[in-house]
């Protein structure tokens, strides 16, 4: 088991983590864990989503795992 903390990512880039559920339509965020979330966390798991995003995104444009098959030990 991990013990980083969770993330579930939404299609429409809303999440849940261990503190809260974000609407990225409406904006809303339900807090689940009984404590407060700070307004910047939410900001800066938007920015984590963004960047794996655009992680995702680079390693299906330039098909990077093809061009590692001759790296990745069976």
């Amino acid at each position: 088991m991990s013990d980083s903390p969770g993330l579930v990512v939404f299609n429409d880039m809303g999440f849940m983590t261990d503190y809260c559920i974000y609407n990225a339509k409406t904006g809303e965020v339900k807090e689940t864990a009984g404590v407060t979330v700070p307004k910047d966390y939410i900001n800066k798991i938007n920015s984590l989503i963004v960047n794996m995003w655009n992680a995702a995104g680079e390693i299906i444009e330039t098909d990077y795992y093809a061009r590692m098959k001759d790296y990745i030990v069976k």
